[in-house]
């Protein structure tokens, strides 16, 4: 059997402030879902004898597959941005109140998520390094040095 992990309301900080409107409670649904849907995966390929998930493809593979679901679960939650439909556009989240749209290249405002499987110190400073407010969360309980990461752009958000 493999436990499901949940977020644990007294880790969340309900006063923080999030850009564009964005509540707390919102963005720890989205890490609910995310956890339900890794833990439905793991159970899955556990009963076929695949292993886990971050185990069977490479790492690079499960980070990508990890972002994309973390935008769509947060796009999915929240009221105020959606997801960013253009292939390879950025960021990954703009808001919903933009005049041009769901799906652009180049967003001027918008969140861009970014997961990593690799050490908590390297995903931060990596994303300090590039001006933008670090955000991390959703360990895994079978891999407790792996995190999922979001950066927040601009880092001056209103």
């Amino acid at each position: 059997m493999i436990l499901r992990a949940q977020s644990r309301r007294e880790c969340w900080r309900e006063d923080a402030r999030l850009p564009y409107s964005l509540a707390v409670n919102e963005v720890r649904r989205a890490v609910d879902s995310v956890y339900r849907f890794l833990h439905s995966i793991n159970e899955t390929l556990a009963r076929q004898e695949l292993g886990l998930l971050e185990d069977l493809i490479l790492g690079n593979t499960f980070s990508g597959l990890l972002s994309e679901v973390v935008v769509k679960s947060i796009a999915r939650e929240a009221r105020a941005v959606v997801r960013n439909r253009y292939v390879g556009g950025h960021p990954d989240l703009i808001p919903a109140s933009n005049p041009k749209g769901d799906s652009q290249l180049r967003c001027e405002q918008g969140i861009e998520v970014k997961t990593s499987l690799g050490k908590l110190e390297v995903g931060r400073a990596t994303i300090q390094r590039r001006g933008g407010l670090w955000c991390s969360g959703m360990k895994q309980p079978t891999r407790p040095n792996r995190h999922s990461s979001c950066r927040f752009w601009p880092p001056n958000f209103p």
